[in-house]
């Protein structure tokens, strides 16, 4: 898979996505619902 190699190489990736199935890669997470953020997590979920 590419996201983690990219990870490891120090890169920066900004995903936007419905799939939580990518979530483990990342460092942080943030959930919008309706325009508006409601959940911020740095770490894992």
């Amino acid at each position: 898979m590419i996201l983690p190699d990219l990870k490891q190489q120090g890169k920066t990736i900004i995903a936007v996505t419905h799939d939580d199935k990518y979530f483990y890669v990342a460092d942080r997470v943030l959930k919008m619902e309706y325009g508006q953020l409601v959940h911020y997590d740095e770490g894992k979920i």
